[in-house]
């Protein structure tokens, strides 16, 4: 019996449960993790206050250290020391702009100038390189496509990052893009770069949207790379909708009934007063 597509409601229960089941379960994704759901409840409050967002995420920075990878742990007390991001980033840059994202195309699916500017905005507290910046917009374009249903990911994503001169400021990030459809065997995601990095991250989750027909399978493939997980969960979840995300792993997120209520919030356009 082949099952109906998943509605909205499914599919944004099955973006956070599959990102955080992902991302949440191994000790050194929890940093992240508590990022996107702080990132998640800041976005639920009118109007959007991403001061108010810098200072919980200075907050979670101080309590999650050890599960951050160096490059966040390090803009995160540079914020909680200054009140202000940090004006530059040591390369390699991390996964983890990529892997807390997805909050943001919950709320914005309907809208890409929305989707645009929080993304970016999510990305520069931590991060100010284009890499992180641009990856993180290439991933939530890629989402909202799927919270609306379209599986053709690549062309729109291509065209937004076209749209916003991404492919002069973030070469990188468009090239990785473009040959993702090229990529037809999980060896040749993995021979095309490490995954814990932001664009690793986007490669293996738009790869894995593209190719990889089980979640789990997906997700098991990067047991090793959290941060990458987390983002490809957030596109297979949204694909595939909640009913694809193992009882079990919902089960081991702490607190989940009331995640599950914010991502509905989010797509539904409601506020945390609403």
């Amino acid at each position: 019996m082949v099952r109906p597509a998943p509605s909205l409601v499914e599919r944004a229960r099955g973006t956070l449960l599959a990102a955080l089941a992902a991302g949440g379960a191994p000790a050194a994704a929890a940093g992240d993790a508590a990022l996107a759901t702080a990132l998640a409840e800041v976005l639920l409050q009118e109007p959007p206050d991403f001061e108010r967002l810098a200072r919980r995420w200075a907050e979670v920075g101080a309590s999650h250290a050890a599960s951050l990878d160096e490059g966040t742990r390090g803009a995160l007390a540079f914020l909680r020391a200054h009140g202000l991001p940090p004006d530059d980033v040591a390369p390699p840059v991390g996964a983890s702009p990529v892997a807390r994202a997805f909050p943001v195309a919950l709320r914005a699916w309907r809208s890409p100038r929305h989707l645009l500017a929080g993304t970016l905005a999510q990305a520069t507290l931590t991060h100010p390189d284009p890499a992180a910046a641009w990856a993180a917009v290439a991933l939530n374009v890629a989402l909202a496509c799927l919270l609306a249903g379209r599986l053709d990911l690549i062309p729109e994503v291509l065209e937004a990052l076209r749209n916003n001169d991404a492919h002069r400021e973030a070469p990188d990030v468009y090239e990785t893009v473009e040959r993702v459809p090229l990529l037809l065997r999980r060896d040749e995601v993995e021979a095309a770069g490490p995954a814990e990095t932001a664009t690793g991250a986007l490669r293996w989750a738009l790869w894995s949207a593209l190719r990889e027909p089980k979640l789990e399978r997906g997700l098991a493939a990067l047991a090793d790379a959290p941060g990458a997980a987390m983002a490809t969960g957030a596109l297979l979840g949204a694909r595939d909708g909640e009913l694809a995300v193992p009882a079990p792993w919902i089960e081991a997120i702490h607190d989940h009934p009331r995640l599950v209520g914010l991502a509905e919030a989010l797509a539904e356009g409601r506020t945390a007063a609403g």
